[in-house]
């Protein structure tokens, strides 16, 4: 993000890139949040933008720090297009596959 301002509704943009990662529905991200389901699809309809707590509640529901939310892409660009890819892949992954594939990895190192 740089020298960038950061605009609400790049955090809107932001939060839509992790759950659709996740693959999750605003009704997942809701119940992990903790919050009204209705809140959660105002939110990525972009309806209203996030309170602080609710951006909050969200970041904990995702299991990610406000701090991973802002700085995603500044920690992209300093990995070479094949870590990237591979990040990505994971993210996609649910938490079993991600257990399967830490496990398949331990093997081959």
């Amino acid at each position: 993000m740089g020298d960038e301002k950061l605009k609400a509704e790049d955090i809107v943009d932001a939060l839509i890139e992790i759950r659709d990662l996740k693959k999750w529905t605003n009704y997942k991200v809701a119940v992990e949040s903790n919050l009204p389901a209705s809140t959660i699809a105002n939110v990525f309809n972009k309806k209203a933008m996030p309170q602080l707590d609710t951006l909050l509640a969200i970041c904990r529901g995702f299991d990610i720090t406000p701090y991973q939310l802002f700085s995603k892409t500044a920690r992209y660009e300093k990995l070479s297009k094949e870590e990237t890819k591979i990040i990505q892949l994971w993210e996609k992954l649910d938490a079993e596959s991600q257990e399967a594939l830490k496990k398949l990895v331990s093997l081959l190192c």
